[in-house]
């Protein structure tokens, strides 16, 4: 197999071609590799350390990368040559720049989170306002002040809506979720919703357990919760809902327990926990059906 091992630009993820070892290597159960990437023609900023395992076809089969941060004399123009002289990052100080990328986390990628987690802190001014006009950029090629300003107005809206008194409203799970996929088609908000009894098995338990018999039971109280129905994503599914609760009955904020959408928390017996595990895991009740239908 073909061990391969490349810096890549973490804004962009172009491949530095000075830094690519290649190395042909035997199978072994177990195979330690000690060697150096050289870096002294990179410019300073926030790179990528990949590393990747390669067969005879060129099928990658292993892949490894880490950020790092090169300090470095050596400064790239293009930093500043993309960057229109009036564009916003330039009316920026240095902490607006730190918060504003700092901002990006709940709508971020891996590799922007990567560096927001490992490089922000040591990053130069210069690196920062390239970072954040370029993730901007992405989003609208035509007008990144016009896509930076839109988010910050949802962001402004989420901070006064959802803070708490140690958490910014980007930071709770609420705040995540409307920052990525806008507000809600329709609100569903429960205190303390009772409900008179069980109705039926849910289609996913009794697809998990087929051989099982559920019976009915007293009624139920909830624990505070709002479900928030989406239509259609940004992301093109449709009919998704988002539940979120306060388990300690405190209502200052909200945790997401349970969504049918990708890539979002999944808890198959999301209302059992929701009714304090009074509700038998696997039966439907008031909220589940709220929850299928999207309504009350």
């Amino acid at each position: 197999y073909m061990l391969l091992a490349v810096v890549e630009d973490l804004t962009t993820n172009e491949r530095q071609e000075s830094t690519i070892q290649a190395k042909r290597m035997k199978a072994n159960d177990i195979t330690v590799i000690m060697g150096e990437v050289h870096i002294d023609s990179l410019y300073e900023g926030s790179y990528y350390l990949t590393v990747e395992v390669r067969d005879s076809k060129n099928i990658l089969h292993a892949f490894k990368r880490d950020a790092f941060f090169r300090q470095s004399d050596r400064k790239n123009p293009a930093l500043n040559m993309d960057i229109p002289k009036d564009a916003f990052v330039y009316a920026m100080t240095d902490e607006q720049l730190t918060q504003n990328i700092e901002n990006l986390y709940p709508i971020a990628n891996d590799d922007v989170k990567s560096f927001i987690n490992k490089e922000l802190k040591t990053a130069t001014r210069e690196v920062k306002m390239y970072f954040l006009y370029s993730f901007w950029k992405r989003e609208n090629e035509a007008s990144p002040q016009t896509a930076w300003q839109e988010y910050t107005t949802r962001l402004d809206f989420v901070n006064r809506k959802y803070s708490t008194n140690i958490k910014k409203g980007y930071e709770t799970d609420m705040g995540r979720v409307y920052l990525l996929y806008g507000p809600p088609t329709n609100i569903i908000d429960e205190k303390f919703k009772g409900t008179s009894g069980f109705k039926r098995r849910t289609r996913e338990d009794m697809m998990a357990t087929p051989e099982l018999t559920k019976a009915n039971a007293d009624g139920v109280v909830y624990l505070p919760y709002q479900m928030w129905r989406y239509d259609r994503t940004p992301f093109g599914e449709t009919n998704r809902t988002f539940v979120f609760y306060a388990p300690q009955n405190n209502m200052a904020e909200y945790f997401l327990l349970h969504s049918n959408a990708k890539g979002e928390k999944q808890e198959i017996y999301w209302e059992s926990v929701l009714s304090r595990h009074t509700l038998e895991e696997g039966v439907e009740g008031d909220a589940g059906i709220q929850f299928r239908k999207g309504h009350l």
